[in-house]
């Protein structure tokens, strides 16, 4: 008996369908293979050092002792910017206790790098315009993406005094609200 036009059809996208689903799974299940598994809870923060926008560098290392946010994002992500000045009050206020909060741009491209060493360009015009302290290093490579596993902007990982990762948020939060604020008070009272 012939199948019907309509049934033909169901077969062709049920077996769309279970392709894109086993692709999806296997792509999943190499992913460490790759170099994009996420860097998770409770795992320790993989050595991390960047340029600043002044042209020094920052390692993750020099900082060992204090509670690290550690955020990768880019100045063409809207949650990214919607976030950045609640992460401003969180370092103005967290500071003098041990918080550091280090941004890292994405962006394909940050700028150029002048004789001095510094960068000018999109990220420093962003950085200026929200009036933002905090370290600024730049990536445009995707290092840092690869290495922790980075696979949406912003994701922002709260690193401890021993430099273990203790939180993994992906998008876009109000650190200065509850309750990112709870966990940051948290970390500092460790």
């Amino acid at each position: 008996m012939p199948m019907s036009e309509r049934a033909r059809d169901w077969l062709v996208t049920g077996g769309f369908l279970g392709v894109v689903v086993v692709l999806v799974a296997v792509g999943w299940l190499n992913r460490g293979e790759r170099g994009y598994a996420p860097v998770d809870a409770g795992e320790e923060a993989p050595p991390l050092a960047l340029p600043r926008l002044d042209g020094d560098t920052l390692s993750l290392a020099e900082l060992r002792g204090k509670v690290v946010m550690l955020n990768i994002w880019a100045t063409w992500c809207a949650p990214c910017r919607i976030e950045m000045p609640s992460m401003q009050q969180v370092y103005e206020q967290f500071r003098e206790d041990g918080l550091e909060v280090v941004a890292v741009s994405v962006d394909k491209d940050p700028g150029l790098r002048r004789p001095d060493g510094a960068i000018r360009g999109v990220v420093s015009e962003f950085v200026e315009q929200l009036g933002l302290t905090f370290p600024i290093v730049v990536d445009p490579t995707g290092a840092t993406e690869r290495l922790y596993g980075i696979d949406a902007l912003p994701t922002t990982l709260l690193i401890d005094r021993s430099g273990r990762i203790r939180v993994r948020e992906v998008g876009g939060r109000y650190w200065d609200r509850s309750p990112q604020i709870d966990m940051i008070k948290t970390l500092l009272e460790e």
